[in-house]
């Protein structure tokens, strides 16, 4: 590869323009493999919780701050009661 070609590569790659199909066939010619993943900004409960509160609108108490939030009876019972008026089929 040319140092041209490798400039063009991580031009795009800084623009957000490279595609799978350029970084599978760069990482063959590396030797390497292509893994591409979402990583969540947010842990599930607060994902779970949060979209409990949109579907049901109801809200939920502030206390409510992840994994954390579960050892509390009081926040437990909420929602508890706050998913079983949820779907679980319409909750995604």
């Amino acid at each position: 590869m040319t140092a041209q070609g490798a400039r063009k590569l991580e031009q795009a790659e800084a623009n957000g323009t490279i595609t799978l199909n350029t970084l599978a066939r760069l990482a063959h010619g590396l030797d390497c493999e292509v893994h591409y993943i979402f990583v969540p900004r947010t842990s599930l409960v607060e994902q779970v919780l949060r979209r409990t509160q949109e579907i049901a609108g109801i809200p939920l108490p502030v206390t409510l701050k992840g994994a954390e939030a579960l050892g509390d009876a009081q926040t437990l019972m909420a929602l508890t009661s706050a998913l079983a008026k949820v779907s679980k089929r319409g909750l995604w």
